[in-house]
């Protein structure tokens, strides 16, 4: 039996001035009474740093409130400093868990205090302008999560505390693409997904959906799973698949809770649901797809 697993990064924006009411499907014209001057955007790549970018760009805007100057300031350069203190908290304390992705309000106004700021242009912090700051290998390297895809490696979840390394880690399309041909190849599979109180106090509902007007692509999954928005909470036995009148794809699960225990467990979950909130899958050897399992290594 061989474990496959996909760690599980992407922000949704939304223009305030052209939602779509639900009511009527058509743009709400919005009138502009007031507004502050702020700095351009500028991307928070994917480091999980809405935070420094947010209050950077307050405290941009009230140095033009106060003193009439149009300054930008270098998120990068918090971004380092904070990195720093967060990794002499990991060691401190001896707990790696601490370096993690994201932060809050204070972050920055103590990070400037202490180490100064800088302007924006003497430290962008990317070699070319249209670079966007990638932090992925960083993490990776600090807190030894990136198996490379098609390795095997250890999943680091508390769950896990055998501290197996046969989980091998798969690009989410060759993922789900693992899970649909095991199905469809009459064969069983055992998940570790991410479940929430809500998905089963609605005995109304019987699936369970991630989001429906988006594909969750491998930088939000990462993203979920970096900044521990999904974890091994749950585990199920996936016995079919089935799909909507759309086309789209769910995935018929055995659970092991039910009313017994107050609960009204969904019986399907969308396959945008496993793209974002399962963990790892248990499958048979002989239900991975050959071109997969050639690229694992497992012939």
């Amino acid at each position: 039996m061989f474990s496959l697993c996909l760690f599980l990064t992407a922000f949704v924006t939304a223009d305030i001035f052209s939602q779509e009411p639900l009511e009527s499907g058509k743009p709400k014209k919005i009138t502009l009474d007031k507004q502050v001057w702020a700095s351009p955007f500028k991307s928070q790549g994917t480091g999980g740093s809405c935070s420094i970018h947010r209050v950077i760009s307050f405290l941009e805007s009230e140095v033009f409130r106060i003193h009439q100057t149009k300054l930008e300031l270098s998120q990068q350069q918090c971004h380092y400093y904070s990195y720093i203190e967060k990794m002499q908290r990991c060691l401190r304390f001896r707990d790696p868990n601490l370096f993690r992705k994201g932060g809050h309000f204070g972050d920055v106004l103590r990070v400037i205090k202490k180490y100064g700021a800088m302007p924006y242009d003497a430290y962008e912090g990317t070699l070319k302008k249209e670079d966007i700051a990638n932090y992925k290998s960083l993490f990776g390297e600090i807190t030894g999560s990136y198996i490379p895809y098609y390795q095997p490696g250890e999943l680091l979840v508390r769950d896990n505390w055998l501290h197996d390394h046969d989980f091998y880690n798969l690009p989410v399309d060759d993922f789900i693409k693992t899970i649909d041909h095991a199905v469809n190849h009459g064969y069983s599979i055992a998940v570790d997904i991410h479940i929430t109180e809500e998905l089963y106090s609605d005995a109304s509902k019987n699936y369970a959906d991630y989001t429906e007007d988006e594909v969750v692509d491998q930088d939000r999954r990462d993203e979920l799973f970096d900044n521990w928005q999904t974890s091994d909470v749950h585990l199920f036995h996936l016995i079919g698949i089935a799909h909507d009148e759309s086309g789209k794809t769910y995935y018929l699960i055995k659970d092991s809770v039910g009313e017994e225990m107050g609960m009204t467990p969904p019986s399907l979950f969308s396959e945008n649901y496993f793209r974002a909130r399962v963990l790892a899958v248990m499958i048979h050897k002989d239900g991975i797809p050959k071109d997969i399992i050639e690229k694992l290594g497992l012939i």
